[in-house]
Parts: C-alpha cells; structure tokens; sequence
C-alpha cells in the first residue's frame, strides 16, 4: 500500500511539472487625467484669458442686446421674417463654442457659423410652437405656409428659449440629471456641442429661440477620453449643480467600457462619496458614460474651491483588452476672477438720482449735498463680474445739467479689468426737484456739550438704508461725515414713524450742517436717493473749568501733557512726550555645533531682560565615497562637518542580493511582497545600499505612485550620495527638503531640467516614461558601462512596444530598458508610457540597471 501511494505521488509531481506555468500579471494602468498633457498644464489664469478671448470675439455684438444680434431684423408680426444674423453674432457663438471644447480637450471647429435660412425660420416658428416637433395648430394665421414649413421641417440637432446667442451656448451644457426630481434627461445638447468628432455647428436665432446643427464629423479625439467638468481648474459657471449631469467621453482607439464599468464621486473636503453604476440608475452611456453629478439639489452653483475626485473602473484597452481605470481631480473656481474684461455699466451705492425739493437747489446746498454722494463705485463687467473703485477726486456741481460728475478712479482697477469703452471716465449723479421727499428736525433752543439731543427724520416713501451726514469744513477744505445709519446703536423709530438718532452727550464737534438721506443701495444698479432735509445744529461749551492730564512716557509708551476742558471735554492744548525706548546692553555666548548658545539683553532704564537661546549649529556633515562596494566587497563613505571638521565613516554593503534563508531586510515592512515576487529582491537591495528606507517605520509603499522628489533622491543614494558642484539652486518650489542636494545633482549631471527652467515639481508623480527616461539618463552620466553599446546611442534593437511613438523624448531611453531588461513592458507590446510608476517599480528599474 505504501508503495502504490509513492507511485501515484511521482505521477501527480510529473503532471505537474507538464502543466505551463502562468505568465506573471501586467501591472493595472491607470490613466490620471489630471497629468495628460491636455489638462496638466492648465492654470486659472490661462483658463481666463481663453475665456475672456471667446467673450471678446464679435466687436458688434453686445450680449442682452438685441439689436446687435441682427443684420436683417427678425419680424415677429406680418410680415415676418427670420432675420440674418450678423457675422460677428455666429463668430461669438462659435468662439464661446470653442471655448467650452478646449475646456474639455476636444479639437476647435473647422469653421465658423455661417447664414442658413433653414435654421433661421426653425428658430421663428418655435417661438410659437416650442419644442423640437411642431405642432401646426400653432402657426399664425398671417404668417405665409412656406415659411411656417421651412422653419418647422428643418433637421436640427440643438435647441434652447430663453436665451440670449451667445448664452445659449452654456445654457445647452446644463442638462443630464435633475437632483430634486432623481430623473434622467438628454445629453444630447451638450455632446453636440462639445462631442470630440464633432468638426462644424451652424447656428440660428430669432425672437427668444437659439437653434443648431451639426454640419460635420472630421475631428477626433487625441487624449484618452474627454470629460466635463474637465480635470483640474473648471469654472463654476460652465454647469448648474442641481441639473448638470457629468459626462466622460471615451476616445473608442485608446478605452472601451465593460459592463462592470462603474464611476466612484469623492468630495475631497468631506471625504464623502457615492458610487454611480448602471444598476443603481446613477451612470447611463457606454461611447459616453453619463453619471450623477454630486451635490443635493439646493446648490445652484459649485462653490469656489471646491473639489471631487473622480475614480473610473470597469474600463479597457482598446488595444489589448486589459483593465485599465481613470482618475482625476476637478477644482472649481470662479473664471470671472481671472478673465480679462471691460466695464459695461456702473452704480454709485444706489444713488442714480437725488430727489429734493426746491430748498436745497442754491449752489452752496447742491455743493454739501455733492459731498454726500458716495465715493466707492461698483463696476459691472462683460464677464458678469463685480469690482468696486473709488471715486477719482470729488463730485463736481453741474448746474445746467442738474447733475453732479466725477470719475472712477480707474488705476484702481484689477490688472485684468479694463474701462476700454470709458464708461468711468464720466461718473453722473443727477438730482430732481419734487414738492416733498420728507424732513430733517434738529434739535433747536440754545444747545451745551454735555446735553442730549434727539434728530428726527420723516420719509416720504421709505427706503431700506438710511444715512445721516454732517458736512464739516477746514479751512478752505469741507467734507461730509456719514454720522448715523439706521444701524446705529443710537438708532429708533417711534410710534408716527419717525426715525430718531439719540445723541446722549452733544460735543463741540457736533455743531454743522447736517443732512439725512434715505435711498435702496441695491436697487437695480443705482435708483433714486431721497434727501429728506437738512439743517445746522449749534452747540457751546464757555471752558470755563479746566483740568490737566500727564502721563510720563515710558521705555515702551508714549507719554502726554494736555489741557481739557472740565465740562466739554474738548483739548485746549496738547505736548506729546514720545516713548524713552529701551536701552540694552547685550551680552553673547555663541552657539557651536554641539553646543547651544545664548544673548542676553538687559535694560539700563527699566530692567527689562530679552533672553534668546541660540540652538546648537549642528554638524553640517557632507560626504564623500572613500571606497565604492561592489558586488562582493563592501564600500565606505566618510562624512566630514564642513564648520568643525570633526570626521567619521561607515561601511556601504556589498551589492549583493541581501535576501538570505534565515535573514530578509524588508521583513520589517507589513506590505513586503514575498519572495519571489519580481519587487523582493529589488527593495531588499534598496534598503541595504541607503536608496531608500522605506516610506514609513514599517511600510515600504510598493504601490504607492514614486514622486519626481523620491526618484532623483534613489538615484542620487545609488551613485553614493556625491556632494553636487552646482553654488545656485534654479528651481523656487526646492528650497529645503531630503531631496535638496539630490535634485541639483541631477540638474548637474542632466538627468533632468525641471519642470520649468524656475520649478521642479517635486511632487507631481512620475510616469512609466519619466522614469526610464531619469535612469537612461542616470546611466549614460554615471554608469556608462551598464549600456550595451557606446554610451551616447540607444541599444540597436527593435520598439516591442506599440505605444512608444518614434520621436518622443523617452523612445531611446524605453529601447535601452527593453534592450538591457530593465523593463518588460506593462504587456509584451505595451509600455504604458503615461501610466503612473509605483515605488516597488522604480527601485526594480535602478536595481536591474545596476546589476
């Protein structure tokens, strides 16, 4: 029996050993939208400056006002016509449409919009019969057959009431999902305008309908999907948040949906997140995927920075059908903030016209009352943005044209505001007489300081904001002083409905002409100011009791002598004796490496001590490889303080493979992979030379995407750490950091030249093709011998890979990985040059590189 159980154990070892052995699994790409080359670069500004670019096109045409629109009217009784746009009208649409598709990476228009007596009529008819079928019960009994059927049948793909041309353009963007009612509607408006084929719109307006077609197919996507909102900055007007479902548009040559596809929404403030799958009702599309925008229904726009993070799985290479996956980050921002424009209109706190009665029309009162106009101006701008400015100088009496003038202090103005049409240059307030608009009561009799004293007001008509001024004069110089409003303390109203102001102790300086106003500050960008009175209020004080007050000046306070008044309060004379200021004497114990230091400094006058410990310098320790390890031999290094010259050196282990039966360096680590996983091995040599000792105490992060900062750093480590030559450091975002002298060292040696020639990025993550490109570049600098022919050429094989295009920077450097085997590609015939490099992958690359 035994023997027949050996037997048939022998058997089961040889099927076994027959059996083919599994191919290891290619490591899942992921594409981040956030680094594809057509959303990376992106910043608010530029975002913008394309904005305002689209708002600037069409130089007769005015946004909201409808006789800029039309070369040829559009009738909407008999005769009716259509109308023709002018040119600049279908240029503003077709700019603010191109807009919106470089906003989401899809290719320009191939042309602009043009006439088309089609789409012109369809616009008329449906201001009768709205929708995209039309009901001809509707037509009106004077308008000619033809033209109600030109307009009725015309083939349309795009349609919007209520808009204006150009806002037509973003009102079809908002569509999709409604939040409140939890149903889906079309999307079809918006893929028409910013679908990637999509290569020509034609456009048609008239009356309050906006109409479109697409005349053309010719373009095509060039990055791996489009997707609106878009990755990185979006404004937040592009999309309502209540009705504006997302969309990703997949480029069918380069991913493909399964169906597991899934999308996962994260608010990046709050950590919250919901998943959107077909089954649960939230994701719809395949070519598009359309899923659930987040949000609750009550917001009507995305706040201004607020950010989601959208995670796409479910996907695949269209090429080689593996599992691929989509991430990015969407930042709203308001665009208004950073897109250049002009001043389309102005209001002056809510003064347009001051209504008073005939009283107070000579020219001394007009001249007090001018003193009162408010002096900050908020500008309205094309973009829909608001700015205030103040007023340049004071408001000028214009007699003639009953109004006051004066201009906006226009340098004032944001850099990227602009008053191009000079709608500041002349500021107007005008004023009105009318039989009533109200009273002023001051107090009367003979009035001391020291009384109270109550001011009344009657409105005539009422208004929300109330203000009362006193006009007080220096010298040839008067002004106007905004006392009280009707959110004083001192503020009330009694039982007839007069407005009362309570002085509880009148003051010297509360003698004047006076003047109350009451006006809505918010009314329809400026609306009448009512002057309900004026008059001059009187007090006196004889002085006739007086005190004096020192205080003597310190090391730290000023000091003061003055005379007062003993009823009124009032300052008959002032000396200002200024502070003494310390006087310190300073003794100093400097710091050494080792050693903290101390000052001490010590007042003569009041005794005051500053004491300041100077911490220890420590040792500035630079080092120098003594001796290199190799394979079998170990290495040394000597480190030496460049302030004290104190030395030591240690040993740098051999460079061979550290993982023995009884010993692994990386066990400390919970997220080792095992032995023989293909990433052991390297990470165990990576701890032994000092490339890296992992991310934290006790994980080494394999998975986790390697940043630009982590990679120059292991390739510094693995050439020994030398001190980089470089007395001036190019880059503002490296000042500080583990990876300092790691990056000028790889400037010096041309592994790398930034980001910018000002910003490095260190820690934007590194692609699959960043990477080898680094260690390419690494080896021909350091480790020339490591090539396989001379160091200046690229190894003479064949491109395995279908995704490595001749000519981009990293093709010579992934031939030389292939060649050497430092790389075996994601797939046998893909590299994945914009997938994102892990840690356990970069330290494999260095490790078979320096093998």
């Amino acid at each position: 029996m035994k023997a027949r159980i050996v037997s048939l154990l022998a058997v089961l070892a040889l099927v076994l050993a027959l059996l083919p052995v599994p191919a290891a699994r290619a490591e899942t790409a992921v594409i981040d939208g956030n680094t594809l080359e057509v959303y990376a670069s992106r910043s608010r500004e530029e975002i913008g400056l394309h904005y305002g670019q689209a708002l600037a096109v069409g130089e007769t045409y005015t946004d909201r006002q409808a006789d800029t629109y039309y070369q040829v009217p559009a009738s909407m009784t008999a005769p009716y016509d259509a109308g023709v746009l002018t040119p600049d009208t279908h240029a503003a649409m077709t700019a603010m449409t191109n807009y919106y598709r470089w906003l989401v990476g899809a290719q320009p228009l191939q042309s602009a919009s043009a006439h088309s007596d089609g789409l012109q009529a369809g616009a008329l008819v449906r201001n009768w019969s709205w929708g995209h079928q039309v009901d001809d019960s509707k037509k009106p009994e004077d308008m000619s057959q033809e033209l109600w059927d030109l307009g009725a049948g015309v083939w349309h793909n795009i349609l919007a009431w209520g808009m204006t041309p150009r806002g037509a353009i973003t009102g079809w963007l908002d569509e999709g999902y409604d939040l409140n009612s939890q149903e889906w509607d079309t999307i079809g408006h918006r893929q028409s305008l910013i679908g990637a084929e999509v290569s020509d719109l034609q456009f048609g307006y008239a009356g309050h309908i906006a109409i479109g077609v697409i005349n053309g197919s010719k373009n095509a996507l060039q990055a791996p999907f489009a997707a609106f909102p878009a990755p990185g900055w979006m404004p937040l007007q592009a999309l309502s948040a209540p009705y504006s479902a997302w969309t990703l548009e997949l480029n069918s040559a380069a991913l493909k949906a399964t169906d597991q596809v899934a999308v996962t929404v994260t608010d990046l403030a709050t950590g919250a997140s919901y998943q959107c799958t077909e089954a649960n009702g939230k994701l719809t599309g395949s070519g598009t995927l359309a899923f659930v925008q987040p949000g609750n229904g009550e917001q009507s726009r995305y706040a201004d920075g607020q950010s989601f993070r959208v995670d796409v799985t479910g996907l695949q290479d269209a090429v080689t059908d593996e599992d691929t996956g989509i991430t990015y980050t969407v930042n709203f921002f308001d665009v208004r903030d950073y897109t250049p424009t002009f001043a389309t209109g102005y209001n002056v706190g809510g003064w347009k016209t001051v209504l008073l009665t005939e009283d107070y029309t000579t020219p001394e009162e007009l001249r007090n009352i001018g003193l009162c106009i408010p002096r900050t101006v908020q500008v309205q701008t094309d973009a829909g943005r608001t700015v205030s400015v103040p007023v340049l100088g004071s408001w000028q009496l214009d007699e003639s044209a009953q109004c006051w003038r004066a201009a906006a202090d226009v340098s004032k103005l944001p850099a990227d505001v602009t008053d191009r049409n000079g709608v500041l240059a002349q500021l107007e307030v005008g004023y009105q007489v009318e039989d009533y608009t109200g009273s002023l009561q001051l107090p009367y009799g003979e009035l001391h300081t020291g009384d109270s004293a109550t001011i009344r007001v009657w409105q005539y008509t009422g208004g929300s904001q109330m203000d009362l001024y006193q006009v007080v004069s220096t010298g040839d110089t008067s002004q106007a002083l905004l006392r009280f409003d009707n959110q004083s303390p001192n503020h009330s109203q009694d039982s007839t409905g007069y407005d009362l102001f309570t002085i509880d102790s009148l003051a010297l300086s509360d003698s004047g002409r006076w003047y109350a106003f009451y006006y809505y500050p918010d009314g329809s960008w400026g609306g009448e100011a009512y002057l309900a009175g004026g008059g001059t209020l009187a007090v006196d004080c004889p002085h006739a009791e007086t005190r004096t007050v020192t205080l003597p000046p310190t090391c730290t306070e000023p000091g003061y002598a003055e005379e007062v008044c003993a009823l009124c309060g009032l300052t008959l004379s002032f000396e200002g004796l200024p502070a003494l200021g310390h006087d310190y004497a300073e003794t100093l114990t400097p710091a050494t490496c080792t050693q903290a230091g101390l000052r001490q400094q010590v007042c003569t006058r009041c005794g005051d001590t500053l004491t300041e410990t100077l911490e220890a310098l420590g040792h500035d320790w630079s080092s120098t490889v003594t001796q290199a390890p190799t394979l079998t031999q170990a290495g040394e290094r000597t480190y030496t303080c460049s302030r004290c010259d104190e030395t030591y050196t240690e040993t740098i282990a051999p460079l061979t493979l550290p993982c023995q039966p009884d010993y692994c360096p990386g066990s400390r680590f919970t997220d080792m992979p095992a032995r023989g996983n293909w990433a052991h091995d390297p990470i165990d040599w990576a701890l032994v030379t000092g490339v890296t000792n992992g991310k934290t105490a006790d994980t080494f992060a394999p998975a986790e995407g390697c940043t630009r900062a982590q990679v120059v750093t292991f390739l510094w480590r693995a050439a020994g750490s030398p001190a980089p030559t470089a007395q001036t450091n190019p880059f503002a975002d490296v000042t500080s950091g583990y990876y300092y002298r790691a990056v000028l060292w790889a400037v010096e040696k041309g592994i790398t030249t930034g980001m910018s020639p000002t910003s490095f990025g260190p820690d934007l993550v590194c692609t699959r093709g960043q990477i080898v490109t680094f260690l390419w570049r690494y080896v021909r600098t350091v480790r020339p011998e490591a090539l396989p022919t001379a160091p200046t050429e690229p190894a003479p094989v064949a491109m395995p890979f279908t995704d490595v295009q001749p000519g981009s920077y990293y093709e010579a450097a992934v031939r030389w990985a292939a060649s050497t085997g430092v790389t075996t590609g994601m797939s046998p015939t893909t590299f994945v040059p914009n997938g994102t490099c892990t840690r356990a992958q970069v330290v494999t690359f260095l490790y078979r590189a320096q093998r």
